[in-house]
């Protein structure tokens, strides 16, 4: 079988997958291994690398061209993973169904209110003692794209359609999964420090038109110099067992 790596900002998933395979290396937990990627479309499906290690794999993603892109991946290299069309703040799955389930990158374009649900809806579909792993943006994360809709969610406006983001505190975070066991918690700084020093200053001054910080153009650009230090993505990752 040919070995598929995924792509940089993935690392997260063969954390959780380390996770699992030790635990069943070590015989901690029992060797099962129906899992479900809830975001699971696109050219190159995270799903693969379970895949690889035996699983039997489920996704569900709520846009049909990027489950379509998935499908012609999996065709295309012989990957056996069941996808169907699916919201993962309703998963079309029985309770209780799954060993595992994660998202990536994909809770975080919900409204805080919906990422409550996806979560609770992730549990839902977990057996007794199954792990999840999610992650939400933290509040930390800066600049924060768009306009400010609601306390900490933002809309950015694209070409075909509306992006929002929503940000938590580490409070917040703990929140959502308070009736979880939490195994693990990490909160992961990333600095693009190559992006951010090829930035010019017109640069910089476009990206201020993207965003909503209450700073005006000059207070903006007394940034530049020091936009290494400032400029990050912050995410707050779990894994969390269901009790």
């Amino acid at each position: 079988m040919k070995t598929h790596t995924l792509k940089p900002n993935t690392v997260p998933i063969y954390n959780f997958l380390s996770f699992i395979m030790y635990r069943t290396a070590k015989n901690i937990e029992p060797n099962n291994k129906k899992i479900l990627d809830c975001g699971a479309g696109g050219s190159l499906p995270p799903l693969v690398v379970f895949y690889q290690n035996g699983f039997n794999c489920y996704g569900i993603d709520i846009s049909a061209k990027s489950l379509e892109t998935a499908q012609e991946f999996c065709w295309n290299h012989s990957v056996s993973i069941n996808l169907r069309q699916g919201d993962m703040r309703n998963i079309p799955f029985d309770n209780n169904e799954f060993d595992y389930v994660y998202e990536h990158y994909s809770m975080c374009h919900l409204s805080k209110e919906d990422t409550k649900k996806a979560i609770s809806e992730m549990k839902r579909v977990l057996k007794s003692g199954g792990y999840a792993y999610l992650g939400v943006i933290s509040r930390d994360t800066f600049p924060k794209f768009g306009k400010e809709v609601s306390p900490d969610e933002f809309a950015q406006q694209n070409d075909e359609y509306t992006t929002t983001h929503s940000y938590f505190t580490d409070e917040e975070a703990d929140m959502l999964v308070s009736d979880w066991e939490i195994m693990q918690k990490e909160k992961k700084c990333l600095w693009r420090t190559d992006q951010i020093n090829a930035m010019s200053k017109e640069d910089w001054n476009i990206l201020h038109q993207e965003i909503h910080d209450g700073k005006n153009e000059v207070e903006w650009q007394k940034l530049y110099n020091s936009r290494q230090k400032i400029f990050q993505y912050s995410h707050i990752y779990y894994i969390l067992r269901k009790k």
